[in-house]
C-alpha cells in the first residue's frame, strides 16, 4: 500500500519521467537490508536469528526499492561534481601561489607539502586519479602560470 502511494505521488509530480525505459517501463532494483540488530534489545515485531552457540540476535529488516534506468547515471554526475570541486580548490591554490611569481619547482613543492599535511586534500586527489587517471590530474593542475606534470603529482600521492 505504501509503495503504491509513493509511486503514484512520484508519477503525478513528474519525477519518474526521466527514469522511463523502453518508453513506458520503470525498472526497480530490490535490495534487502537490516536496519536494527541487537542481542539484548527486542520488540514483538523483531525477527529472530538463533545461533548454534545458543544466542539469539533480534533484528528488523526491510526490502528497499530503488528506481533505476540505464539512461540515468547519478553516480557519474556525483563523481564529476567531486572532480569539479577538486579542480576549483587546486586552481584557487595555484592562483594564490601565482601572486608571488614563484618557479614551477616552488609551486610543485608547495603542492607536495599540502599532500603530506592535508589528508582531505590528498584523498580528493586520489579520488580524482582513481576516477579519471592522469588525464584528470592534468585537467585539475592545468594553469596558465605553471606547468605541473601530472606524473609528479601521481608520484607524490603514491609515495605518501
Amino acid at each position: 500500500m505504501a509503495f503504491q502511494e509513493v509511486h503514484e505521488w512520484l508519477n503525478k509530480n513528474g519525477f519518474l519521467k526521466k527514469f522511463l525505459y523502453l518508453e513506458s517501463e520503470i525498472l526497480i532494483a530490490l535490495d534487502g537490508t537490516e536496519y536494527f540488530s541487537s542481542k539484548k534489545i527486542n520488540c514483538s515485531h523483531c525477527n529472530c536469528r538463533n545461533h548454534r552457540n545458543g544466542t539469539t540476535t533480534y533484528f528488523h529488516g526491510c526490502v528497499t526499492p530503488i528506481v533505476v534506468s540505464p539512461n540515468q547515471n547519478i553516480y557519474q554526475s556525483q563523481q564529476n561534481q567531486n572532480l569539479d570541486g577538486t579542480k576549483e580548490e587546486i586552481q584557487q591554490l595555484l592562483n594564490q601561489l601565482a601572486q608571488t611569481n614563484p618557479t614551477t619547482d616552488v609551486v610543485t613543492e608547495a603542492i607536495h607539502q599540502k599532500i603530506k599535511t592535508d589528508p582531505t586534500f590528498k584523498a580528493r586527489l586520489l579520488a580524482a586519479l582513481k576516477a579519471g587517471g592522469l588525464e584528470a590530474l592534468k585537467a585539475i593542475f592545468n594553469h596558465p602560470a605553471f606547468s605541473i606534470p601530472a606524473e609528479t603529482i601521481k608520484g607524490y600521492l603514491e609515495a605518501e
